[in-house]
């Protein structure tokens, strides 16, 4: 029973890594696409506007990195059990 219950573990520890890998590699497109849209807006000669885009991308990413994720656990993901108390 234990080893059936670590290999259930170890199957959901896969597929937690994967959703998460997964929504880091769409974060890094829609940065990299938003720093696109920044650059091809700059081109075109609207530095305004390229500096108000590239500010709040900039600023989101940075917001994302610093805050991180809430002390409460991964949200959406199921929290381990608190061990029992003596």
């Amino acid at each position: 029973m234990a080893e059936s219950e670590q290999r259930n573990q170890a199957s959901f520890s896969d597929g937690v890594g994967r959703y998460l890998r997964r929504g880091q590699f769409c974060g890094l497109a829609v940065a990299l696409a938003a720093l696109g849209v920044v650059a091809f807006t700059a081109y075109l000669g609207h530095p305004v506007v390229a500096t108000i885009l590239g500010g709040a991308t900039l600023t989101s990413l940075v917001t994302v990195f610093v805050a991180g994720r809430p002390s409460g656990g991964r949200e959406g993901l199921p929290s381990e059990p608190a061990p029992p108390e003596p």
